[in-house]
């Protein structure tokens, strides 16, 4: 295990920390056909989260008001 000192030498230089073997700490992005193949599912996701945060609100608030009498 790393202690502090070494961790921020290491990070100084250059070097990876704490990266499992064969496993790179770099972030690649994603291709434009890889994008365009999960826009249906990250468009729907969005709309049911939006939808969501709406009738939420409203189903909470007649839920919370039924037993009123007045």
């Amino acid at each position: 295990m790393l202690n502090t000192l070494t961790a921020v030498e290491t990070n100084v230089l250059g070097e990876e920390i704490g990266v499992e073997q064969g496993r790179s700490a770099k972030f690649e992005v994603p291709s434009k056909e890889a994008t365009k193949a999960n826009q249906f599912k990250s468009s729907f996701v969005l709309i049911v989260l939006l939808i969501g945060s709406f009738v939420v609100p409203f189903v909470q608030y007649y839920w919370y008001v039924k037993d009123d009498v007045n």
